[in-house]
Order: C-alpha cells, then structure tokens, then sequence
C-alpha cells in the first residue's frame, strides 16, 4: 500500500467576488499555500489551482473528489474567509467531523457564526493588513505543526 501524505487545505472563496478582490483573494491563498511550505515542508493544497480547470466535472464528482480530500488527506484546513459561504460551512463542517484542525482567518473585524464558533477551530484571527496575516498564520502554524498528522 501507498502511504498518503497529508497536506494541509486553504479553504477560501472566490465565486461571487468582484474581479479585483478576487485578484487579492487569490494572493491570500497563495500567500498562505507558500507559508505552509516554509513552516510545514508541504505546500498547501489549493482548490482553485486543481479543480477550476476540470469544468467536466460534474457537482457530484467535486462533492465526492474534495469530501474524500478533506477527510483522508488533510492535515489542517486554513480557512480564509472574506464572507462565509455554503461551500465553505460545508468543507469546516466535514474538517471538524475528521477532527482535522481549523485555521480562520477574517479579513477585518469578521464575527464567526455561532454554529462555526461551536466547532474545534485551533485558531482564529482577523487581519487588515498582508503583514498582519502573515505574520498570525506563521505563528499559529508554529504553535500547531507538532500535532499534525
């Protein structure tokens, strides 16, 4: 058998937002995927990086790929989040079932809804400025690299 190697997931929106913050968005997931190879030794898995282009796919066959993805090779999921979504409620509901631990990170000063605040969420800070996020996630990452699987 195969071993697999888990990595970590950068959960962030992009459908709906305007083309200039999707643009920030993206350097934000990127940003963060590059973080984790420097303070993890594995890059983050990006799903706009994988499966935006297989637009054959059909929504059952993403539901299935990004299900199985979360709870058998997932380490941590670092959720960043500009608004909360359907999709991503769903990806932190099915992280917190596979006890893989949540990152959040709010741009600005974000509330958390009630049901998300109620899940094992490791970390949560709020950033206005790039330097503030970088700076937060390096730091919760290395206080949660030693128990990652």
């Amino acid at each position: 058998m195969v071993k697999r190697y888990k990595t970590p997931y950068v959960l962030g929106l992009l459908d709906g937002l305007s083309q200039d913050k999707k643009e920030e968005a993206k350097i934000l997931y990127i940003t963060a995927a590059d973080i984790c190879k420097t303070m993890l030794g594995e890059r983050a898995y990006l799903p706009h990086e994988q499966l935006d282009w297989q637009s054959a796919l059909t929504s059952k066959e993403i539901y299935q790929y990004e299900s199985d993805r979360i709870r058998y090779t997932t380490s941590l999921v670092i959720a960043v989040d500009f608004t909360f979504s359907w999709e991503g409620g769903a990806i932190l509901q099915l992280a917190n079932d596979a006890k893989v631990p949540i990152i959040l990170m709010l741009q600005y000063n974000a509330g958390i809804p009630r049901y998300i605040n109620g899940m094992n969420i490791f970390y949560s800070f709020n950033f206005s400025k790039y330097s503030d996020f970088r700076y937060a996630l390096s730091n919760a990452l290395e206080r949660i690299r030693h128990c990652l699987k």
